[in-house]
């Protein structure tokens, strides 16, 4: 399998820049009431959107794919230990902890009326992302499919299950097809899935960390692995 996109803006945080930017900062647009509802995986996941360069998302012609592999696990933890001590627990900490929550959330704050897909797919929920934006733009009835990835350090609690290096962050991308000539492409990529899989170790960063910093960076290929899947991301000439 091998597709093509053009990343028209990209926006990434990582653990490494939390406290450099403050989480508020990221969110400063939003109303106070707004900002009172967020959890520090929701203001990561919106604080992403919000630095996208809201001109290239004017018109309602694109769509949204979020993806998370635990989705906003610290808050579904609260809501295991509350029912494991029997408690009562938060109607609104449980509506919040479903996994599309937090694009529904931005859709409201920011009015897009605009389809959303959430995937939880494991370590290869970058692929899975990517793959899905493909395929809308590919329908040929949007012109730009924006893509964000988060997720953060699991639970003390849960640490031990953990099979990639931890850490906190939020990667958004507004993509489209290469053939659109209309918007400036600062990166234009292949995506290859490769025939040989290598799995990932344990001590690996995750797959989203590790292709943002990599589009940072002038190399011209990437060699990605998942749980499942190995890919190869190129750069393409101008």
């Amino acid at each position: 399998m091998r597709f093509e996109l053009a990343v028209d803006d990209s926006f990434f945080i990582s653990s490494t820049q939390i406290g450099k930017i403050e989480l508020k900062d990221l969110i400063s647009t939003l109303k106070p009431i707004q900002k009172r509802r967020l959890s520090n995986f929701s203001k990561l996941a919106i604080g992403a959107l919000l630095n996208l360069d809201e001109r290239l998302l004017e018109d309602e012609d694109w769509e949204l794919v979020f993806a998370s592999r635990h989705g906003d696990f610290h808050k579904t933890s609260e809501l295991l230990t509350s029912l494991a001590n029997k408690e009562s627990l938060s109607p609104s900490g449980f509506s919040l902890s479903v996994h599309n929550a937090v694009a529904g959330m931005y859709s409201i704050f920011m009015q897009k009326k605009v389809p959303i897909t959430s995937i939880a797919a494991g370590k290869e929920g970058l692929f899975a992302a990517l793959t899905d934006a493909y395929i809308r733009l590919s329908s040929k009835h949007v012109n730009k499919v924006v893509v964000v990835l988060v997720d953060q350090s699991l639970p003390e609690q849960f640490q031990h299950y953990g099979d990639e290096q931890q850490n906190d962050y939020a990667l958004a991308m507004v993509l489209s097809n290469i053939e659109d000539t209309h918007t400036p492409h600062p990166h234009t990529l292949s995506f290859t899935r490769d025939v040989q899989f290598t799995a990932s170790s344990a001590d690996s960063p995750a797959i989203p960390i590790e292709f943002a910093k990599w589009l940072e960076t002038s190399q011209d290929q990437l060699h990605l692995s998942g749980q499942k899947q190995s890919w190869t991301v190129e750069r393409l000439s101008s």
